[in-house]
């Protein structure tokens, strides 16, 4: 089985934080005083945002960001280099991975280290901001209330500008350094009233480009756009964007919500060398923007290797990197294969045209939360949705009911942990549909789920 590599550095260890006029200790230097990442999040004032998850040859990669909850600070030194055991790490982390993120890690696959960029003395940072009619009101509220949130906590050092965009742009907020005057300009605009018809992504972030071009050529830009729906507006094209983007050396990062086809936003952060993260509920709103903003400085990356020695050839999990042809039927080989082994059933007689249909025995501990065994198994699935984007599937409850409203919520619970399992693992909300009761089936256990997969 094979061990982490150790990290052999500093002898004593801090908890710090990166407020806004510098770095403070508030933590003994004594590593085994340290509250784990668990403790931290669990008391509410520190908030674990995962930002990016990559699935790799030899393993799977995730980037994470650790910051308070309402100061925004940076959350340092708990990982290598700044933390020299790997027994020291390992009971830092170990309990926010496996019970948090419900990952079936053994320890001994797993590798930390963190990323602080000290070179970068002070950045640039654009805001552009969807404005478009299909921003209800709590989601503009919500959105509007985290852009002020991260305006009110941010570096002294750093400039922002905010564009909003819908048929049209508007600059709220030109790019400054005066963070309180920012916060007035934004706070002064009167929601989004002035917003009209279209969606007009490639405009806000070309008008964004323009206020990041008025630094000096060697300042570090950045550009964070959030939106909920594709472009139909813009006189600005994606490639025209993405030329201007790497003339300015500026780093383009996406927030997208409910969004049912990324690829335009994909290719525009890979080509600039920025980042995709996909909200997954309207409360996140805040976590997803300050954990941007503090991962341009900041961040921690989880890696897992794939195999052990050990592991079954028959059970394939979200770390998997097998691929299958777009164009492969749902029955092929290609596709079974990336489904789960252990626990699952795939009768014949229970395929449809253009469908595939699996009964999967899942354990619920408390009756909603999925257990620590029957993860791998959803992992499983998580990697057939990501590996295949033509993809995608329909959860329902098939275990036996009594017919009682409390069982039909109960049904919907466990249908709905499933599809935010799914969800964490990083497949697009919009592929996941949870239904709650299906009709029972005569093969139906006490614990059996059904996943319907078709072609999008």
């Amino acid at each position: 089985m094979q061990h982490a590599r150790p990290f052999i550095l500093a002898a004593f260890l801090v908890l710090a934080l990166l407020p806004l006029h510098g770095q403070i200790d508030i933590a003994p230097q004594n590593t085994s005083a340290k509250l784990t990442v668990a403790e931290l999040v669990r008391t509410g004032d520190v908030t674990a945002q995962v930002l990016d998850m990559r699935l790799l040859p030899t393993k799977t990669e995730f980037d994470i960001s650790l910051f308070g909850t309402s100061n925004g600070k940076r959350i340092l030194n708990y990982a290598p280099p700044y933390v020299s055991r790997y027994e020291d790490y390992k009971r830092l982390w170990k309990d926010y991975l496996s019970e948090t993120l419900k990952l079936p890690v053994n320890m001994t696959e797993l590798e930390i280290s963190e990323q602080n960029d000290t070179t970068v003395d002070s950045y640039a940072i654009g805001l552009a901001l969807d404005a478009s009619p299909s921003m209800t009101k709590p989601r503009s509220i919500r959105m509007q209330r985290a852009v002020k949130h991260l305006l009110s906590v941010l570096d002294k050092r750093d400039q922002i500008s905010v564009v909003n965009f819908s048929g049209r742009t508007t600059t709220p907020v030109p790019l400054t350094s005066n963070h309180q005057q920012a916060l007035d300009d934004y706070t002064s605009v009167e929601g989004f009233n002035a917003r009209r018809g279209g969606s007009s992504v490639y405009d806000g972030i070309m008008a964004s480009l323009e206020q990041l071009a008025t630094t000096p050529a060697s300042t570090d830009r950045a550009l964070i756009v959030f939106t909920d729906g594709e472009d139909n507006s813009s006189a600005y094209e994606l490639d025209q964007v993405v030329t201007r983007a790497k003339e300015l050396n500026v780093k383009i990062h996406a927030i997208v919500y409910g969004l049912s086809n990324r690829e335009p936003l994909d290719s525009l952060t890979r080509l600039t060398g920025g980042k995709v993260r996909e909200l997954v509920d309207a409360d996140s709103f805040d976590k997803v923007f300050l954990g941007l903003y503090n991962s341009l400085r900041h961040t921690y990356t989880i890696s897992i290797n794939n195999r052990t020695p050990d592991q079954s050839e028959s059970v394939l999990t979200a770390v998997t990197t097998l691929r299958a042809p777009v164009n492969a039927d749902l029955h092929t080989r290609d596709i079974l294969q990336l489904l789960p082994k252990q626990n699952v059933s795939i009768p014949d007689d229970a395929q449809s045209q253009g469908a595939l249909v699996m009964r999967m025995d899942v354990d619920f501990e408390n009756g909603m939360t999925i257990a620590a065994d029957d993860a791998a198994s959803i992992d499983s699935v998580a990697t057939l949705l990501i590996q295949r984007e033509d993809i995608e599937v329909e959860i329902s409850d098939l275990s036996r009911q009594h017919g009682s409203g409390d069982d039909a919520e109960m049904a919907l619970l466990r249908t709905e942990a499933v599809r935010e399992l799914l969800i964490k693992r990083g497949v697009p909300t919009a592929r996941v549909r949870s239904l709650g009761n299906s009709a029972k089936s005569d093969a139906a256990t006490n614990r059996s789920m059904l996943f319907v997969f078709s072609k999008r």
